[in-house]
């Protein structure tokens, strides 16, 4: 209502003359509404987060690409509010304020959560391949046995892909070992690159939780996330991979 009442009274232009106090309250109610606005999605996003952490045991989910977008208009705006009788501040406040956009832009676009699932399989596909044969060298077939024993161990403790943002690399680290040779152990020990692997654990989570019957048809998008998929493409497809069936019909 407010955005509508303020496009009206620009049409009409010096029609329109209002009280000095109405003057007042048009000039600033936009930047106290976006101001309360602001504070309230952070305090929403806040709240999101801690759920966020509960549901997916993620420590990782801080929601900091999500911030960018609510820090940014605050910022600009308080700026603005400082500044706006300072005319000889004009050309500067408007490059800091193009700043400030341009950074909080770049900031969230490098964040995995944008890039669709695709792009990301590639690049964790480049990751798990050997530059070299060294790795293949180091490794006998018993290390490999004993590195997958410890892999299922971590996979059965810890259920790290629960975490949508898990990576070669994190699980390495979990392991104790290179992404090389991680990658190696997952090739030759259980036949599959580190995504097929990842998807296929999720994918048996997510079945567990369909046989479990706590949920309904409408809650596939709970399932995939309590299952670790940030895709709903890759959530199906796992599913089907798995069972030949999609997720419906098993809950059917």
């Amino acid at each position: 209502m407010p955005a509508i009442i303020f496009v009206v009274l620009m049409m009409l232009g010096g029609h329109v003359q209002l009280p000095t106090w109405g003057g007042l309250i048009v000039r600033y109610f936009f930047f106290a509404q976006g101001l309360v606005y602001g504070l309230l999605n952070l305090q929403i996003l806040a709240k999101h987060q801690d759920r966020i952490r509960q549901l997916l045991a993620d420590k990782a989910s801080d929601l900091k690409w999500f911030r960018h977008f609510v820090y940014a208009p605050l910022i600009i705006a308080g700026l603005w509010f400082a500044f706006r009788h300072l005319p000889e501040f004009e050309g500067l406040l408007q490059l800091i304020c193009l700043g400030v956009c341009l950074y909080f832009v770049s900031a969230a676009l490098r964040q995995r959560e944008v890039y669709p699932e695709k792009i990301l399989k590639v690049v964790d596909e480049l990751i798990d391949r050997p530059k070299n044969s060294t790795t293949a060298q180091r490794l006998t077939k018993q290390q490999i046995e004993l590195l997958k024993d410890r892999v299922e161990l971590i996979i059965g403790q810890q259920k790290p892909y629960l975490d949508p943002t898990l990576n070669l690399q994190t699980l390495a680290d979990s392991v104790g070992i290179n992404t090389h040779e991680l990658s190696l152990v997952l090739n030759q020990g259980f036949g599959m690159n580190f995504y097929a692997y990842v998807n296929n654990l999720r994918a048996e989570e997510a079945v567990k939780l369909l046989e479990s019957r706590r949920y309904g048809r409408g809650d596939m998008e709970a399932i995939a996330i309590r299952s670790g998929f940030n895709s709903r493409t890759t959530f199906y497809a796992s599913i089907k991979k798995l069972k030949g069936k999609t997720p419906v019909s098993l809950l059917k």
